[in-house]
């Protein structure tokens, strides 16, 4: 009869390594993709509220409360986030208003040449 012992414990501690090299990695490389994700999309409906509850009128934009207001609630939510992050989102809402406004009138006229704040 032979002992099969030491390979089963050989293939045991490859497996155990191969998940640690690779599956556990995966795996939280995946569940971070997933929460960037849902940040920026916590972002952009926070953006999208602002822009809402802070028209811009006679000009001006109150882009300060508007600012504020994100800010504000993404402390609420636990949420730390850079404000390279923000602006990129509001550009991206001024990017798109832009496209529809070409969809729907054929030409652009917004004033958008660059990135929001300059």
């Amino acid at each position: 009869m032979y002992d099969f012992t030491a390979i089963i414990q050989a293939l045991l501690g490859l497996c155990a390594t191969a998940i640690t090299v690779y599956v556990i990695p995966w795996v939280k490389s995946k569940t971070t993709e997933n929460q960037r994700a849902a940040i920026m999309t916590i972002i952009r409906m926070l953006v999208e509220a602002a822009e809402q509850l802070f028209p811009t009128v006679d000009g001006v934009s109150h882009g300060g409360e508007k600012l504020a207001y994100v800010k504000r609630e993404l402390e609420k939510r636990g949420i730390t986030i850079d404000l390279q992050a923000i602006e990129a989102m509001v550009y991206e809402l001024r990017f798109r208003e832009k496209e529809i406004n070409f969809h729907i009138h054929g030409a652009i006229d917004d004033g958008l040449d660059g990135p929001p704040g300059k």
